[in-house]
């Protein structure tokens, strides 16, 4: 188990190594533990440091301990009866000895069967183990043998050297055999052994994350400090909020051009009336052929689950995708389907702030480069949403299954979402202000604990609308599967696009409301206003003159839409269901007012969209600011967020986004190195500092070969 001390006293370095051994179980686990006194002087104190205690160091015991017969450390005097390992000088850094560990007693369980145990274990290192690990990632490490002091001068005393050199003359010997030799000439131990690295040189190579000054670390653009932060957040949140504004741009150029400049010059007054309604399905129909041909022509442009993908695997998105993505989405918008610019957005800055990160600034760090990634999916939302703090927690929040996990990169990424709001908003001539107003009923202007209770309810009922979307959409899904449509080459992906606009153009005919994704089209719902104030969609009368005015019509209307987002989805089109499940929301919550008058229907419509959005993209804290800052009611903020935390809860065994995994390395989150994995070897060093311990090695560790993220 992970333990920790303050760190003024001494600190803990554990190193796992886990590989297949036959006789030991499929996975061996060995610990390599270090005690010190602490590197830097206590600038806050000026007394004297304690003492370091030996017997405190947590060492497995034989029950419990895959190095089979372990002997238990006594807790009175120290290991091997010898006096506890001090700062002999206790204060001088200078003069103070390297860690070591010692020699376990003879007196205790045998330690014959412990030898012959790791030596057996390290002869079965993989094949693919590392030329780099090198003798600092030495696995056999609490038996020191009776020679180590025969070892050359700056061998680190930690674990056995010689188990360690035994065990790559072992691997060369294997490599030899594979590569189909039969005579190979094998280095000696001493040659082996000089390959270590001292305690100092592994010490630059893993360290932990501080500070040297802000002056210091601003001339230095010291990788991972506060002002090589500052200076990569302005310019990605600069170069994001340019992008955007040109996506913005084209964008409502286009719908703007198709669905009105286009039907006033040769439409209207040019058709007979009832067949303006065809303008609907030439439409769309043509740009989903368009859709399909991109993505068939350009490449696979990647979803919301792919970028999320790529952000806990690598780090960031390959600018590969880019083209793609403003291409395809850009026709399936413009064609009225129920998916929104929020999504193509995210993957687009994300892919630019990884280039920015990788290119620009030469960053190589894994966890560097997703910081930095998260300030482009940050900005994007943040500019698209209009709310800088929940716009950036939203691409936080979205990338886990249950809350904020790369918590140590949220400060940045909220300065970076702030950045680029200031220029995308400067650029647009927009400014920041509420787009949905519920005129119809007075603003909420105090908020009775009633209503919280009311918004834990109206989450739950939400969380069971997305659980009906969700198990409809897998079964349209397998639809198109047995069809043929769906394939890893995207040879299908015009067919697909085509027959998913079939229930995209028919839902649309029928009822204009669930066309496009809905960021204007809520507030006409949510105040059922008439057909005609729809925003985009042309002739807002659709083919039956459909009016969203009785509560049977709110119901039709919200679960059309849900069936729209799901044929939009199932089709290949891309886009973002924020905005189109808010729609959804709005509909069932006006529904619900009819049966209980005495529902506000801004409760109502909030609190459902939200229990909605929050059941698929498991995003709680992110969607309540959204809803309340442009609803524009502040005090709707306590029932929407008890709405949201309800149904991440009723519907935590429920994960839509497939990538929104638990992050594997969350023990180790204020570490920037870590060791590579090779093949089925995974080594990791670090020196234990995060407060979040967990039990063990995180799951990428434990199971060596499966497709977990690196780090």
């Amino acid at each position: 188990e992970w333990c920790r001390w303050p760190a003024r006293d001494f600190q803990v370095r554990r190193t796992y190594v886990h590989t297949p051994v036959t006789s030991l179980g499929d996975i061996t686990v060995h610990y390599a533990i270090q005690t010190r006194g602490t590197i830097q002087p206590d600038q806050r104190s000026k007394q004297r440091r304690k003492p370091f205690d030996a017997s405190m160091v947590p060492l497995p015991n034989s029950e419990n301990s895959p190095l089979l017969g372990l002997p238990k450390v006594s807790s009175s005097s120290g290991v091997n009866g010898e006096a506890p390992l001090r700062d002999e000088d206790k204060g001088d850094e200078s003069s103070f000895q390297p860690e070591r560990i010692r020699r376990v007693s003879s007196n205790n369980p045998p330690a014959k069967t412990l030898r012959s145990s790791i030596t057996e274990g390290l002869t079965n290192l993989s094949s693919n183990l590392s030329s780099r690990m090198g003798l600092g990632q030495s696995t056999e490490t609490t038996d020191v043998l009776a020679d180590e002091e025969t070892l050359p001068p700056n061998t680190p005393l930690y674990g056995s050297s010689r188990a360690a050199a035994n065990s790559i003359r072992e691997e060369i010997r294997r490599q030899s055999i594979a590569n189909g030799g039969t005579d190979v000439e094998l280095p000696d131990d001493a040659s082996t052994v000089s390959r270590a690295r001292t305690l100092k040189e592994i010490e630059d190579d893993y360290y932990l994350k501080t500070q040297q000054g802000f002056v210091e670390d601003a001339i230095n653009f010291a990788e991972g400090s506060i002002p090589q932060s500052i200076m990569i957040a302005t310019v990605i949140g600069c170069v994001c909020g340019f992008v955007a504004y040109v996506y913005y741009f084209i964008l409502d150029s286009l719908l703007e051009f198709v669905w009105k400049t286009l039907p006033e010059k040769y439409v209207i007054d040019v058709w007979p009336e009832k067949y303006y309604v065809a303008w609907i399905p030439l439409v769309s129909v043509i740009l989903s052929a368009c859709v399909g041909s991109s993505i068939y022509l350009l490449g696979e442009p990647g979803d919301l689950a792919f970028t999320i993908k790529s952000v806990h695997e690598k780090g960031y998105k390959d600018p590969s995708y880019i083209i793609p993505m403003v291409v395809a989405s850009l026709f399936s918008i413009v064609a009225g389907g129920s998916l929104g610019p929020e999504a193509p957005l995210v993957a687009i800055c994300a892919a630019l702030a990884g280039l920015i990160s990788r290119s620009v600034f030469k960053q190589r760090n894994t966890n560097i480069v997703r910081k930095h990634t998260f300030m482009g999916m940050a900005g994007a939302l943040a500019a698209f949403f209009g709310v800088p703090l929940g716009g950036s927690l939203f691409a936080l929040e979205v990338a886990s299954r249950f809350g904020v996990e790369y918590f140590e990169h949220s400060m940045e990424a909220i300065f970076a979402g702030l950045i680029c709001v200031v220029a995308f908003r400067s650029l647009a001539g927009l400014e920041l202000e509420q787009i949905w107003a519920t005129q119809d009923s007075p603003t909420i202007l105090h908020c009775e604990p009633s209503k919280i209770l009311l918004g834990l309810v109206l989450g739950c009922v939400g969380g069971f609308l997305a659980f009906l979307w969700a198990n409809f959409h897998w079964r349209l899904m397998g639809l198109f599967g047995r069809l043929g449509l769906l394939d890893d080459n995207n040879t299908r992906a015009l067919p697909r696009a085509l027959v998913g606009s079939i229930g995209i153009i028919s839902i649309g005919m029928l009822i204009p409301h669930t066309m496009f994704w809905g960021e204007w089209e809520v507030p006409v719902l949510a105040r059922m206003e008439p057909a005609v104030d729809l925003p985009h969609v042309w002739p807002t009368s659709g083919l039956i003159g459909f009016e969203m005015d009785t509560c049977a019509k709110c119901l039709i209307t919200g679960f059309a839409k849900l069936i729209a987002i799901s044929f939009t989805v199932a089709g290949g089109f891309r886009g973002g269901f924020i905005f189109p499940f808010f729609t959804a929301g709005a509909a069932f919550g006006r529904a619900l007012c009819f049966v209980f008058p005495s529902i506000s229907p801004a409760i109502a419509t909030l609190c459902i969209a939200a229990g909605i959005n929050v059941a698929i993209t498991r995003t709680a804290l992110a969607t309540s600011m959204i809803l309340s800052f442009l609803a524009g009611e502040q005090m709707a903020l306590p029932p929407i967020l008890s709405a949201s935390i309800a149904s991440l809860f009723v519907t935590s065994y429920m994960p839509f986004i497939k990538s929104q995994i638990a992050r594997s390395d969350i023990d180790f989150t204020l570490y920037y190195k870590q060791s590579k994995p090779c093949g089925s070897v995974v080594s990791i060093e670090s020196f234990m500092t995060s407060p979040h311990l967990g039990r063990g090695p995180p799951k990428a560790a434990r199971s060596p070969g499966s497709s977990a993220p690196s780090f």
